[in-house]
């Protein structure tokens, strides 16, 4: 199995050679199943659950069983769809508590509901890293999971490692449920605690190498899904996408296509090598409010094509949920020609910021890249 976390593009997603995508919620999912089936994809189909914590739901008996009647009745209407291929039953639950019994007893429930409505599909759940604590809480406590996705991003080079010594307790089949360039979790900081966010084509070399990582030689291992085959917020606009909003490819899709042995025949996006700015210092900088400054972008086109520049500054986004739709696109803020030289003014209030660029080719591509700084008032 390989394939993407993800549902757009599915046309794309066959030629290149993926096979499968996985989804998180039910929303739209007859309509994605049926455009997974017309492609030739498989579906693993996510039920989505409030993190295993969260009492008023798994203390609350009359929730549990209407969200038992609700997953009997997804299972039941789509035990015979033909893309259906596994069912993931919560996205990273979080079951680190030894003490904690009544999530375990809820979640048995919801997993008999649905392998009782839907008998033929394995059912299992995806995990942060390969949590010893979590691997234990699940072996011993829950019975009949089938499987247990792995959504590993920086730490992938280290899952057989992390596997080791939790095999008394699960030695089931696992997937990598989502793998790619570093995470904001796991990136550098800077000294206010933004992460730093690599280039689009940084990003491309990081799936060509992480792919390499992958733990083939594991009999446990049944496949991997590259994340995310689409376009979300997730702390930028701009962090795990393989597209854009306007549905342009960014450099990670034939980086994805070649580590799958597929060779790449379509127009190159562009390949930024570098994002200088001034007074910077590793990637950031303090500036007074107001004060001009000046940002230079090394990029070039494999194609020769002729490009086109978007530069925006944004406040650093600390609070958007993952997921959500992207802050608005710039502050309003005059930031000058969009060449891949600029010259701009730091905002008037103090606080910490980003200076993205966004670069198209004319050819339904892009690369992005940005630098945080800081605004520093009396500096």
């Amino acid at each position: 199995m390989r394939g993407v976390a993800g549902w757009q593009n599915l046309a794309l997603l066959k030629r290149i050679g993926g096979n499968t995508i996985r989804t998180y919620d039910t929303t739209h999912l007859a309509a994605i199943l049926d455009s997974a089936h017309r492609h030739g994809l498989k579906v693993i189909a996510g039920l989505e659950l409030p993190k295993s914590k969260e009492d008023w739901f798994y203390g609350n008996d009359s929730l549990v069983q209407e969200r038992q009647e609700e997953i009997a009745r997804w299972g039941h209407r789509f035990k015979d769809h033909p893309a259906l291929l596994l069912w993931c039953l919560g996205n990273e639950l979080i079951y680190y508590d030894w003490l904690d019994w009544q999530f375990a007893s809820a979640y048995n429930k919801l997993l008999l509901a649905l392998h009782r409505a839907d008998p033929h599909h394995p059912v299992g759940t995806a995990m942060a890293n390969a949590s010893d604590r979590a691997l234990i809480n699940l072996g011993l406590k829950v019975e009949g999971l089938d499987f247990i996705m792995f959504n590993t991003f920086g730490r992938l080079p280290r899952l057989s490692t992390d596997l080791l010594g939790t095999e008394w307790a699960y030695d089931g089949p696992f997937l990598i449920g989502e793998w790619g360039e570093n995470g904001p979790w796991e990136s550098a900081k800077t000294p206010w605690g933004a992460p730093y966010e690599a280039p689009s084509s940084q990003k491309a070399a990081q799936i060509k190498k992480r792919h390499a990582q992958l733990p083939r030689d594991n009999p446990r291992y049944l496949g991997n899904l590259a994340f995310f085959w689409g376009q979300r917020q997730e702390r930028t606009h701009t962090w795990f996408n393989f597209f854009d909003q306007e549905n342009r490819l960014s450099s990670t899709v034939p980086a994805l296509a070649r580590a799958w042995g597929k060779p790449y025949r379509a127009n190159e996006p562009p390949q930024i090598q570098n994002l200088e700015a001034s007074l910077s210092n590793g990637y950031h900088a303090f500036y007074k409010p107001g004060s001009p400054q000046w940002a230079h972008l090394k990029v070039k086109d494999p194609e020769g094509d002729s490009l086109h520049f978007r530069w925006t500054i944004r406040p650093e986004d600390w609070f958007t949920i993952k997921g959500e739709a992207p802050a608005p696109t710039t502050l309003g803020i005059p930031l000058g020609p969009y060449h891949d030289s600029l010259h701009f003014q730091a905002p008037p209030k103090s606080g910490p910021y980003r200076l993205f660029v966004k670069v198209t080719d004319g050819q339904d591509n892009f690369a992005t890249a940005n630098f945080p700084f800081y605004v520093v008032s009396g500096s």
